[in-house]
């Protein structure tokens, strides 16, 4: 309530003391409000951008006008986001997360996140794979050094390192330092680091269309935008001796939150061409087959959350239909018309009731934080699952899909 509003506005008075607004726009030829000076400090943001092909993502009158319950905004591409984190002082409801998962061949599915906050930070990543069941590779708070001078998005420690630069690409490289995470990779024949003498499971991806919107609760003036990527496509050189490559997904929002927060969230992608499945392995049953981007045919990517945000609801649900893929061009359900249960998602797309259906291959699961004291402590899990997508009285398409749901305080 008022209170709440209140704390709000005083967290974000103290993080804009705290920092200075990088230059940012999006979509050239976008116009949004703030009058005469707003419009040159675009026009002049336009002209940098077309210089440097790539500018950093903010919101409110710096680029992103879309809201949750407008549709969504396709940004320019290439993305280049801020340093994490965004700011670099301490302030009491900074909250900064990146998080990317990918589907990939031979049932390989793999997720990482980092979550950065005024009392920690963390950084996770788990694998689930036929042979070799669910295997958590990072679970650390040891901060990622941030190369802030890097043109987009660059940290490092001594398990991961990720190069989100700006120029559409993406290189992350994940280097274990736990005895079972070392010998998984090795039993997938993942060579071993130049410089570690350790397995290094190296992945490279293009971001495809990216899409922004101020979340519930942010201040489109100066907290950032979230930032969706559910498009990019991935590939991992070398497992089990062979290329593998498929669709994935990443996140990133940056803005001062509420304390007290839930959500759910799936991002499954789908195609009718999916009818064969691979034997899942560690009991947990049979796994549909992950879209290729080789197929004639791309999927159907759906993406949606059910969310609470301190006293803020938000909800959403977005189709990427095969048709759009070329455009970006979303369809979208209305806030009123969405919500999910606890292995689906329901939204109305043109008038057609969608269903977005779950069935768990595997799951992972961590507490974050917990230390006490105010420090932020969520239980944060993830699952790899069966996916069904339903529009309307249409034939079903099949695949897969990552659910995540968290709980707890933010900061």
């Amino acid at each position: 309530g008022g209170h709440e509003r209140s704390l709000h506005r005083g967290r974000r008075a103290q993080a804009l003391k705290a920092r200075t607004a990088p230059v940012r726009i999006l979509e050239s030829g976008a116009s949004f409000g703030g009058g005469d000076a707003a419009a040159a400090a675009v026009s002049t943001a336009a002209a940098t951008a077309a210089a440097t092909a790539a500018t950093a993502v903010s919101g409110g009158a710096f680029g992103v006008a879309a809201t949750q319950a407008s549709s969504a905004q396709l940004l320019r591409r290439p993305v280049r986001q801020p340093p994490l984190p965004y700011s670099s002082l301490p302030t009491p409801g900074l909250h900064d997360s990146l998080q990317y998962h990918f589907f990939l061949g031979g049932g390989l599915f793999l997720a990482l996140r980092v979550f950065h906050t005024a009392s920690l930070q963390s950084t996770t990543a788990w694998l689930h794979e036929p042979g070799l069941g669910t295997v958590e590779l990072v679970n650390t708070y040891t901060p990622l050094a941030a190369d802030r001078a890097a043109p987009g998005l660059f940290l490092e420690g001594e398990e991961i390192t990720i190069a989100d630069g700006g120029d559409g690409s993406v290189a992350i490289d994940l280097r274990p330092t736990s005895a079972s995470a070392i010998a998984a990779l090795r039993r997938a024949q993942v060579g071993d680091g130049a410089s570690t003498g350790r397995p290094e499971l190296r992945l490279r991806a293009n971001e495809g269309h990216a899409f922004g919107w101020i979340p519930a609760g942010a201040d489109g003036s100066s907290d950032g935008p979230v930032i969706h990527r559910p498009q990019m496509t991935a590939r991992v050189a070398s497992w089990r001796g062979e290329e593998v490559s498929g669709y994935g997904y990443s996140k990133r929002y940056y803005a001062i939150y509420p304390r007290h927060n839930g959500w759910r969230f799936i991002h499954g992608v789908s195609g009718p061409h999916l009818s064969g499945v691979v034997d899942s392995g560690a009991g947990s049953g049979a796994a549909p087959v992950a879209p290729s981007p080789d197929s004639p045919t791309p999927p159907s990517i759906v993406w949606t959350a059910d969310a609470t945000f301190g006293d803020h609801k938000y909800n959403y649900f977005k189709l990427l239909a095969p048709e759009g893929h070329g455009s970006g061009q979303l369809r979208e359900s209305a806030q009123a018309d969405t919500y999910q249960q606890q292995d689906a998602a329901y939204g109305v797309i043109g008038g057609e009731r969608v269903t977005a259906s779950l069935r768990e291959i595997a799951t992972w699961h961590t507490i974050l934080g917990g230390g006490g004291g105010g420090a932020m402590e969520m239980k944060y899990e993830n699952r790899l699952c069966a996916f069904t997508l339903q529009v309307g009285d249409r034939p079903p398409t099949t695949g897969v899909a990552y659910n995540e749901r968290c709980f707890g305080c933010l900061w």
